[in-house]
């Protein structure tokens, strides 16, 4: 039996009836989430038919994943993954620490979402919703790891900062010496100058006002 192509892709607002129908299916919140398009992905056929839609929902360095939904289940293993593929992408980009889910299907703890304890839950986003519900998370990066890293990469700008500084007032300092300099150079010479004129118009006479009775 040939193996069907399917494809995943960001999901627009020209996918936005399609999309009220699967929310509508699943029971999902169709008016909140009319607004929150630009959150999900979709999974499509070569032919564009759009078969999956999963939310992806960012606050912070975390991510969660909301919102599924199918046109059919039999396939949903397989589109999950697609989808999942382009999840890790945006984590990546965004340099998450941690992603959540609610969803306990075998699907997401063969990807490494275990359940989350109370000491995971204290980082979670309160806009991801209740911590009393049963959550589950993956690591990304180990927090500690990453605090470490920020302070590190904050250290270097303050460094990179500190030496443009220093670097600036090594420039202004240099550039008031060459002033400095310039202006007693020119000081000499209209000194000599002045010096000059006043002894050539002392031998010639230059500028005395003639004498009349």
């Amino acid at each position: 039996m040939e193996q069907l192509a399917y494809f995943a892709r960001r999901a627009t607002l020209d996918d936005l009836p399609v999309l009220r129908e699967l929310w509508e299916t699943e029971r999902l919140p169709v008016e909140a989430l009319d607004k929150r398009v630009t959150e999900f992905q979709v999974a499509h056929d070569a032919n564009g038919t759009i078969l999956a839609a999963i939310g992806f929902k960012r606050d912070g360095e975390h991510g969660l994943i909301h919102s599924e939904a199918f046109v059919d289940f039999g396939i949903a293993d397989q589109l999950r993954e697609l989808i999942w593929e382009r999840f890790e992408t945006l984590a990546r980009n965004y340099a998450l620490l941690r992603v959540w889910l609610q969803d306990d299907l075998m699907f997401w703890k063969e990807h490494g979402f275990d359940p989350a304890s109370d000491e995971d839950l204290e980082s979670m986003p309160e806009s991801f919703g209740a911590k009393e519900n049963q959550w589950y998370s993956r690591v990304l990066r180990e927090e500690l790891f990453a605090s470490a890293q920020a302070k590190q990469t904050e250290m270097m700008f303050r460094q990179a900062m500190a030496a443009e500084r220093e670097k600036t007032e090594r420039q202004v300092k240099n550039l008031k010496l060459v002033s400095a300099v310039v202006a007693f150079l020119l000081f000499i010479m209209v000194s000599i100058a002045a010096v000059y004129f006043f002894k050539y118009a002392t031998r010639t006479g230059y500028g005395a006002v003639p004498y009349s009775r």
